[in-house]
């Protein structure tokens, strides 16, 4: 499932009592409304991709389409570059701060290692594990990441 369609899920076992969902959620009906059509289109992209591929045909176009839905102030190249520095999640001076200041810290899922690197720069003691599934993984470690699970790191 989707992260929105389990808030869906739930947010519908509250609806009959009036600003439960919200309570429960913090997300109104209008915003689940929208992720839920935005989740369509992207799913009718995904598949005209598809269709596409199958056919031939160059998918770029449906691609860019999908692209533009997901990052709309984002262009395909800053994208890209917000990766490369970032990893999944970009973080802010004072988020990093605020996790430095925790250390040490186990991180699991770790990624590339751009938070783990970000955060020894801070002089924060970090150690990383990755299963390294991931196919960004391929393009290389930007920070020290062992290759494993939260088996290896408990």
């Amino acid at each position: 499932l989707l992260a929105w369609e389990a808030v869906d899920h739930f947010a519908r076992q509250h609806e009959e009592e009036p600003g439960m969902a919200e309570l429960c959620l913090g997300l109104v009906a209008s915003v689940r409304a929208a992720r839920r059509e935005k989740e369509a289109r992207f799913r009718a992209l995904i598949a005209e991709t598809q269709r596409r591929q199958v056919a031939g045909l160059d998918p770029s176009e449906t691609a860019l389409a999908a692209h533009r839905l997901l990052y709309p102030t984002l262009s395909p190249e800053e994208l890209r570059a917000r990766r490369e520095k970032y990893g999944a999640v970009r973080w802010t001076p004072a988020s990093l701060a605020a996790v430095a200041a925790l250390s040490p810290l186990v991180e699991v899922g770790a990624g590339r290692g751009q938070w783990q690197r970000a955060l020894e720069e801070l002089g924060a003691d970090v150690l990383a594990f990755d299963d390294m599934s991931s196919p960004a993984t391929r393009l290389g470690l930007r920070g020290k990441v062992l290759h494993g699970t939260e088996e290896a790191a408990a």
